[in-house]
């Protein structure tokens, strides 16, 4: 169990590394990681910090969740990969994996990272983000 979602987590980060150029966001290289990970998990359950971060509307905007894996605290941490994986799961869910490849495959070209998801997903950032949140509380 936990060594198979180690490897496939630290794989994905190399294929996503690849695919992207490098250019990839931390925290977005985290989220898919975790995505692909959990399916090898022996629970999948998210991390309790998004479901408080959630109840206390509290959620931090996708352009700062970079800052969440420099937290002070571990519980800063384990949001930043939660919230992250989260919003894999929605784009994923919401629109199909094969999505993924393409948005990595744009962030290459040096299509910054925003203006690759309005590409790609059709939408501008903020209303993504917006429906993220509606969406959130299925993820639990």
């Amino acid at each position: 169990g936990s060594v198979k979602k180690t490897v496939v987590h630290e794989y994905t980060h190399a294929v996503v590394h690849e695919l992207s150029g490098g250019r990839i966001p931390h925290w977005f290289n985290e989220g898919l990681a975790e995505y692909q990970a959990a399916k090898y998990a022996k629970t999948s359950k998210p991390a309790s910090s998004l479901r408080q971060a959630l109840d206390a509307d509290e959620l931090v905007p996708w352009s700062q969740v970079e800052s969440l894996f420099r937290g002070r605290s571990i519980d800063q941490v384990r949001l930043g990969y939660a919230q992250s994986h989260s919003v894999v799961a929605y784009l994923v869910q919401r629109y199909g994996f094969w999505h993924m490849p393409r948005l990595l495959k744009q962030i290459s070209q040096g299509v910054s990272f925003e203006e690759a998801l309005e590409k790609e997903f059709k939408s501008p950032a903020k209303r993504l983000e917006k429906d993220w949140k509606r969406w959130l509380p299925r993820f639990f």
